[in-house]
């Protein structure tokens, strides 16, 4: 299986809801573990109530006693939460952001196998990419890195500005997409505009609403509304799967309405 990493490069526009909407939606029957990876501190644990403990911080202790190689490590985190109407699997991290920052360097040392492992998906909740995130090599190593962008000028001008570091991640073997978070452009605009930019990353759609990817029970209207939501984890698996030689480089709209 393998590591879907989604992050955002400017603020924090709905990435920790991305990526349980992602795990709650993937299109195959075992479902993602969701990881808080988000250096300025994770969000799961106080809005389902639990403890932050176990989580990462438990994660990165098994790792350094037992080896970065050890895919078994993420299971002294794990936590169970219900989302979306489904029980998902995840690893809570503490508000703040310390805990998080002191437990990547292990957890996202190179070569380390901790969040990709054999016979699962992880899906990593990286919160803002800056170049020299602690969560960046989290992201350059992923099958696939959705970034989360909003679909304003502002939102499209700063994805233009570090297209630089984007090429660089690509260099280092990323795969990188595009999803839209709610603004003045669809998604269809945000890849036009992307286009005419000359920055050729592949804008897979929009974002689904956040109210159904929460703990309240699902209406029959708030399973509809899930709808985008699968739409857009079938186009990351596919992005994630895609052969190297098939890497998928063009700018398309997958998004399902």
């Amino acid at each position: 299986m393998g590591l879907i990493a989604v992050g955002s490069l400017k603020g924090r526009p709905g990435v920790t809801t991305t990526a349980l909407a992602l795990a709650i939606c993937w299109p195959q029957e075992v479902l993602p573990t969701v990881v808080e990876c988000d250096p300025s501190g994770g969000d799961i644990a106080a809005n389902w109530r639990l403890h932050s403990r176990p989580g990462l911080t438990d994660v990165a202790a098994a790792a350094a006693e037992f080896g970065t190689g050890d895919p078994e490590a993420v299971e002294d985190g794990v936590q169970t939460i219900t989302a979306g109407g489904v029980e998902l699997r995840v690893v809570c991290a503490a508000p703040g952001g310390a805990g998080v920052r002191s437990a990547l360097p292990t957890i996202a040392a190179p070569g380390a196998k901790i969040l990709d492992r054999p016979g699962a998906w992880t899906v990593a909740d990286c919160g803002r990419l800056d170049w020299g995130s602690a969560a960046w090599p989290i992201a350059t190593a992923a099958d696939a890195t959705l970034l989360v962008v909003e679909g304003s000028l502002a939102g499209v001008a700063h994805l233009r500005s570090r297209a630089g570091d984007l090429r660089q991640a690509e260099a280092l073997g990323a795969r990188l997409a595009v999803a839209v978070a709610p603004g003045e452009y669809a998604a269809e605009e945000v890849a036009d505009l992307l286009l005419a930019a000359d920055v050729n990353l592949q804008v897979l759609g929009a974002l689904g609403p956040a109210k159904p990817i929460g703990p309240d029970p699902l209406t029959w209207r708030r399973r509809h509304a899930l709808k985008p939501w699968r739409a857009l984890a079938q186009a990351l698996l596919e992005v994630a799967e895609a052969p190297e030689q098939l890497a998928i480089t063009d700018t398309s709209i997958e998004a399902e309405r």
